[in-house]
């Protein structure tokens, strides 16, 4: 996380309760109006998805080098969104990946489709009364 900007209410760890994500200081941090941002958490997540199925099929193919460029995509994905917790289980896989440790992946794959799926329900809990 950068350090000018608070957008965690606290620090919650690799994974934890997005409900604590400040979506409207994320979205100022990146320069977007909240419904712009809404918007691109959206296409982020559907492209995530489409990656994380990807990723999947790379570790079932035992190719950690296709396995670490995913994860490495995702990642800075993440970066770019302020998804921190996100970014440092991709960075984990990724790193994990290049020294062809693929059966410790799983680990990491899990937490990026246990990440993104409370960035989903986060999403959608903040934007369902508007």
């Amino acid at each position: 996380m950068r350090a000018d900007c608070k957008i965690w209410k606290s620090d919650p760890g690799i994974t934890g309760n997005m409900g604590s994500y400040n979506w409207e200081a994320a979205a100022a941090q990146i320069g977007l109006s909240e419904i712009d941002f809404k918007r691109m958490v959206e296409i982020f997540i559907r492209e995530t998805e489409a990656d994380l199925k990807k990723l999947q099929q790379a570790c079932d193919l035992g190719d950690s080098e296709e396995t670490a460029l995913i994860a490495h995509h995702i990642k800075g994905a993440a970066l770019n969104m302020e998804f921190d917790k996100l970014a440092q289980a991709a960075k984990k896989l990724e790193n994990e990946a290049l020294q062809g440790n693929l059966e410790s992946a799983a680990r990491f794959r899990a937490i990026l489709k246990a990440e993104l799926a409370e960035i989903r329900n986060s999403l959608s809990l903040k934007y369902s009364s508007k």
